[in-house]
C-alpha cells in the first residue's frame, strides 16, 4: 500500500547554481547562507489543472508534449513558492517578492518571475511538481 502525503507539505529548497562547490568538482552542499525558496505541496484540484493542460501524443513511442509549457510553469512556481530567503539584486538590495489573493488562496504574485532566469524557472518548478527537496540536513 502506497504511504500517503502530506497534503499541506512545506520545505525548503535550494538551487542547484546556488550551491556550494565541491572541491573535487563533484556536486556541491547547500549553502546555508545562500538564497532558499520556501515551497508547498499543490493542491489535487491545482495539479489536475495541469494535468489537463498536458497533452500525451500515443504512437509507436509514447511522448509527453507540453504545448502549454508556459502556463503550466507559472502555475507550479506562483502555487508552489511561498516566500524566499536572502534572496538578492546584483547590487545587493532585496528582490521583491509578494504574496496575492487568487481564488481564495495565497499565492505568489508572479511579478518575481522577471528576476528568474527560465534555467532557473525551471528547477523550481520541478522541485514544486516533484516536491524534491535540497536542504542542508538532507545533504550529509
Amino acid at each position: 500500500m502506497p504511504i500517503a502525503i502530506t497534503p499541506h507539505e512545506t520545505w525548503r529548497y535550494q538551487l542547484e547554481d546556488d550551491r556550494l562547490r565541491a572541491p573535487d568538482g563533484g556536486p556541491g552542499k547547500p549553502d546555508p547562507n545562500g538564497t532558499w525558496w520556501h515551497m508547498r505541496a499543490l493542491p489535487a484540484w491545482l495539479e489536475a489543472q495541469i494535468t489537463d493542460l498536458i497533452h500525451f501524443s500515443i504512437g509507436e513511442n509514447v511522448q509527453l508534449v507540453h504545448p502549454n509549457r508556459g502556463t503550466i510553469e507559472r502555475l507550479l512556481l506562483t502555487h508552489g513558492i511561498m516566500r524566499v530567503e536572502n534572496w538578492k539584486t546584483a547590487d545587493g538590495r532585496d528582490v521583491p517578492f509578494k504574496l496575492k489573493t487568487e481564488n481564495g488562496r495565497e499565492v505568489a504574485d508572479p511579478a518575481f518571475l522577471e528576476y528568474i532566469s527560465q534555467k532557473h524557472r525551471a528547477e523550481l518548478a520541478n522541485a514544486a511538481s516533484t516536491r524534491q527537496k535540497v536542504t542542508v540536513e538532507e545533504s550529509d
